[in-house]
């Protein structure tokens, strides 16, 4: 058995591109002091400040700057 692992570039989250073999890619925007949901650190965080991984099924918004971003301990 083999495992692949895919992952897609990290674009800016204001403006990326959603490519899939199903056809056109297309382009999403978000305006700059849009709120997104950061995946590492699960704050909320303006989408000038962040980056995204676009895939098939969601997008994986980033905190651009990896000292402020401080992964979420879990509760215990």
């Amino acid at each position: 058995m083999t495992l692949h692992l895919y992952t897609a570039k990290a674009q800016p989250a204001t403006r990326f591109v959603v490519d899939v073999d199903l056809g056109e890619p297309w382009t999403v925007e978000y305006k700059p002091r849009s709120l997104v949901r950061c995946w590492r650190c699960n704050r909320r965080r303006w989408a000038e400040r962040c980056v995204v991984q676009a895939y098939y099924d969601g997008a994986r918004f980033w905190c651009r700057d990896v000292k402020q971003c401080k992964k979420v301990k879990a509760k215990r």
